[in-house]
């Protein structure tokens, strides 16, 4: 047999770094919303609309995103891990934290919108606040944690799904924003 003809027995495995930059859209953006909201003066409905419209694009982005984990990802590794299976779990629990903390910001900003009262923004800057919270957690434990298992028990073509799946879901003049 000639060596040279033995199959090639490695297999290629996904790029998972390249949530890290999706993830560190998510940060700046979430910061930016908390930072930008409190500086915005009493009564300034204008700006506060302009804000609530870039809260309302971050958690589209944020929701698809972590549908495309929660339906793509997830399923695929809980059928393949045994011992590290706690991390996915985790992983979706994390995920029903941020969207509860998303969804308390959501209510803060429909009582701050319309008005721009002082109480309101601080109320929703504290929601705000939290919620980034939760959220820096969760991306911190998924790319310390799951991230490694994803490249060791994925295909390439399995990883791909979700970048596919938040590409055919996100407004195309989103998404220069969001990755830029």
């Amino acid at each position: 047999m000639n060596p040279s003809a033995a199959p090639d027995t490695e297999v290629e495995r996904p790029n998972t770094r390249e949530m890290v930059i999706v993830h560190r859209a998510f940060r700046r953006e979430s910061r930016l919303l908390a930072e930008l909201t409190a500086r915005v003066s009493a009564g300034d409905t204008a700006r506060a609309a302009v804000l609530a419209g870039h809260f309302r694009w971050y958690q589209r982005g944020l929701s698809i995103h972590h549908h495309g984990e929660d339906e793509l990802v997830w399923p695929l590794l809980l059928a393949r891990l045994d011992l590290d299976a706690d991390v996915v779990l985790r992983m979706e629990a994390q995920h029903e934290g941020v969207a509860a903390s998303l969804a308390r910001a959501q209510a803060a900003l429909a009582a701050w919108e319309s008005g721009a009262d002082p109480a309101a923004r601080d109320a929703l800057v504290e929601a705000l606040v939290e919620h980034r919270a939760a959220l820096v957690e969760h991306l911190d434990d998924e790319e310390a944690h799951l991230l490694p298992l994803a490249a060791e028990h994925l295909s390439v073509r399995e990883w791909q799904a979700q970048g596919e799946h938040f590409l055919a879901n996100t407004p195309k003049n989103a998404l220069l924003t969001l990755l830029g």
